[in-house]
């Protein structure tokens, strides 16, 4: 981010153990803060049509 690069982070490809059978996670927010501050949130899977149509 420092340097303009542009993070993506595929959601579905990261986890969280703990809290893992809670309603709601730390995951969550941390999805949320990394998405209005540091990059983009996205899918595998409309990361890999993105890459397909490119």
């Amino acid at each position: 981010m420092y340097r303009d690069y542009q993070a993506i982070l595929l959601a579905d490809c990261t986890g969280e153990p703990i809290g893992y059978e809670l309603p709601r996670s730390n995951h969550e927010a941390s999805l949320l803060t990394i998405q209005a501050l540091l990059g983009w949130v996205s899918g595998s899977d409309e990361f890999l049509k993105a890459l397909g149509a490119a």
